[in-house]
């Protein structure tokens, strides 16, 4: 063979098997996992084995030293199996997907299974320790299920499906996530507590079933977090969702943050030193932070019915002398706490939900951002926080 020759052939080769396709540096590749988990924690892990098939990357025998030789650290001690793995510009890695083998574990009778976890567009950057953000963005989506909880022979709790989604804007200024977990399903008549009983029989519910969801979004560029919604919603029963705004958390908090855990984590949790650096933490993140707006609703499908009914039956009453006792009680209850206005909305909005029980709901949406300082200074007159807040009830209102 000519010179000549091998060179077009070698060029060939070059180009139908770009370097993207040759194997990687299993070894490299599980020291960058660990490197960028303890960049964002205080999680050190390890694998007995790293091996490559092209771009598969397969890691096995996970060790978790602060788990030792716990149940918790047998049943993690997972294989993964990352695909469409490649080197990036930085020094890092991308995988197009990652999988976990499935989790099939009983202790003390109790068998809890998990199927098809999957993570995707995983990214490790190449410098872990100076990339916060980088650290954080392991991965953009996750998907798992089912999910069981088995008690002799019966499955207790359920879950059909577990989805997360993140998407980083082109820019790196805006991450906008989500979740949803859904067939979720508990059987009460396994449980034998004896209120849980009493509930079942009054509300003639023998298991739940329902689903959670949630949405955020953070402004790096401002630090606003947003989470836009925190639902839990279990049908015959309800939905209640969460809503919080805040603003100040920045990237260069999340690492102040992130480096004092670090630090608490040496020390030991019954110690005066960790009470004393857990405080400061607590307070050098409290100076940065700001409230901006918080949401709590609760929609009824049919619960609040059958809690008025059994209410009433229980003490004899009719309920609309239920709702006058109530009307009643609250002005003396909060008269220490707010001011007359305040409770006069109370009063209605409770007195409304309880004759025709469809939502409550409490906000708080001061004219501008607070810093959290300002809300601790005034503590120790609540009616002054909740006029500062602008804190309202409404009962049987649309969601906004």
């Amino acid at each position: 063979m000519n010179l000549m020759r091998f060179t077009t052939i070698s060029l060939m080769a070059a180009i139908a098997f770009p370097a993207a396709a040759l194997a990687v540096n299993p070894e490299d590749f599980a020291a960058k996992l660990s490197e960028t988990i303890l960049a964002q924690s205080t999680l050190e892990i390890s694998f007995d084995s790293a091996l490559a098939d092209g771009d598969t990357v397969i890691l096995s025998g996970l060790k978790i030293p602060s788990l030792g030789e716990s149940k918790a650290a047998e049943m993690l001690n997972r294989t993964l199996t990352f695909t469409g793995v490649s080197e990036t510009a930085d020094g890092g890695y991308q995988a197009k997907q990652a999988s976990v083998d499935d989790i099939d574990f009983t202790r003390k009778g109790v068998n809890l299974t998990l199927q098809n976890i999957v993570f995707n567009n995983i990214r490790l950057p190449g410098d872990p320790a100076n990339d916060t953000l980088g650290a954080m963005m392991i991965y953009q989506g996750m998907s798992a299920g089912p999910l069981a909880v088995n008690i002799a022979g019966s499955d207790v709790f359920k879950i059909d499906n577990i989805k997360t989604n993140t998407i980083v804007s082109s820019d790196q200024n805006l991450i906008e996530g989500s979740y949803a977990i859904s067939g979720i399903y508990g059987d009460l008549s396994q449980v034998n507590d004896r209120d849980i009983k009493q509930l079942k029989e009054a509300f003639s519910i023998s298991e739940l079933t329902g689903r959670m969801d949630g949405a955020f979004s953070w402004n790096l560029g401002d630090g606003t977090l947003a989470l836009n919604e925190a639902s839990v919603s279990l049908d015959k029963i309800g939905k209640i969702n969460l809503t919080l705004d805040l603003s100040g958390y920045t990237l260069a908090l999340v690492k102040q943050l992130q480096e004092a855990n670090k630090s608490l984590a040496k020390l030991d949790p019954d110690s005066s030193e960790y009470q004393a650096r857990s405080l400061q933490m607590l307070m050098g993140a409290v100076t940065q932070l700001s409230f901006d707006s918080f949401g709590l609703r609760f929609d009824d499908a049919s619960i609040s019915d059958k809690v008025l009914n059994m209410l009433t039956k229980e003490k004899g009453m009719s309920r609309q002398d239920m709702i006058a006792a109530a009307n009643a009680m609250l002005p003396a209850v909060m008269a220490d706490v707010a001011s007359p206005v305040f409770i006069k909305q109370v009063v209605g909005a409770v007195s409304s939900f309880l004759e025709n029980p469809q939502s409550i709901e409490v906000t708080a949406r001061p004219n501008a951002p607070l810093p959290f300082l300002t809300i601790m200074a005034a503590a120790k007159d609540p009616s002054a926080v909740l006029d500062m807040l602008n804190v309202s009830v409404e009962a049987n209102q649309e969601a906004k």
